[in-house]
C-alpha cells in the first residue's frame, strides 16, 4: 500500500471519528468553550506575561507584564464561570425537557 493510500485512510478515519464524536456526545460545543476559557487565556496571556516579567529588567516592562497575566487569569475565571452557567443551564433545560416529555396528558 502506497504512502499516499495510507495518509488518506488515517485522515478518513480521524475525521469519521471527530465527526461522530462531536454528533455523539451531547454539550460537545460547550466542553469546547470550556476548555479554550481554560487553555487559551493561559498560553495567550498568563504565561508570557510571567515568562516577559521574569526576564525584562525594566520596571515598567515588568509591571506591564504583570497585569497581563492578572488580566488572564481573570479572563480564565470568567470565561470558565460563564461556560460553567451555559452548562448548567443546558443540562437544566434538557432535564425540564424531558420531564415534560414524560408527563401525563
Amino acid at each position: 500500500m502506497s504512502a499516499r493510500v495510507k495518509w488518506l485512510s488515517a485522515t478518513t478515519v480521524c475525521m469519521m471519528a471527530c465527526c461522530l464524536v462531536a454528533n455523539l456526545v451531547p454539550l460537545f460545543q460547550e466542553f469546547v468553550n470550556l476548555t479554550g476559557a481554560l487553555l487559551s487565556t493561559q498560553c495567550v496571556f498568563v504565561l508570557p506575561g510571567i515568562l516577559s516579567a521574569v526576564s525584562n529588567e525594566k520596571r515598567c516592562v515588568r509591571v506591564c507584564a504583570a497585569c497581563t497575566a492578572v488580566f488572564g487569569l481573570y479572563l480564565a475565571v470568567a470565561g470558565t464561570i460563564c461556560s460553567m452557567a451555559v452548562i448548567v443551564e443546558k443540562l437544566a433545560s434538557s432535564v425540564e425537557r424531558t420531564s415534560l416529555d414524560r408527563s401525563p396528558t
